[in-house]
């Protein structure tokens, strides 16, 4: 199991070993945290496994439902809005932010996601 858990909405996302979530501050940073605008994680790519497809809505369907955002594990992933996120690292909380969906990579009926993490006071 990966110390490293992330959920969109309130609904959890499958992470491969090959997942790798950077975090961008200076030591400076972290002693004053007043001056951190945004963190922000480089671009992630997601599988587009069965839980990760229902998080996103399965977006990459064409005769999907436009929806309003995640809820009650129930997903209509909506890019224009801002949908939490939060990572857990080893069971605590690591990050919160909002979550954007920068494209959907589909080769042979294959899809994945690539997300962008924005966090704190974006």
């Amino acid at each position: 199991m990966l110390p490293i858990q992330l959920y969109i909405g309130d609904m959890q996302v499958d992470l491969n070993s090959d997942s790798l979530v950077l975090f961008n501050w200076t030591e400076t940073d972290l002693s004053n945290p007043t001056i951190i605008k945004n963190g922000y994680s480089k671009t992630i790519t997601l599988d587009g496994t069965h839980r990760n497809n229902e998080v996103f809505g399965h977006f990459w369907n064409l005769e999907r439902y436009q929806g309003y955002g995640i809820s009650n594990n129930r997903s209509d992933y909506n890019p224009s809005y801002r949908v939490p996120f939060v990572l857990y690292y080893n069971g605590s909380v690591y990050e919160r932010g909002y979550v954007k969906l920068q494209r959907v990579i589909t080769h042979n009926k294959v899809h994945k996601y690539e997300i962008g993490l924005f966090g704190g006071l974006g």
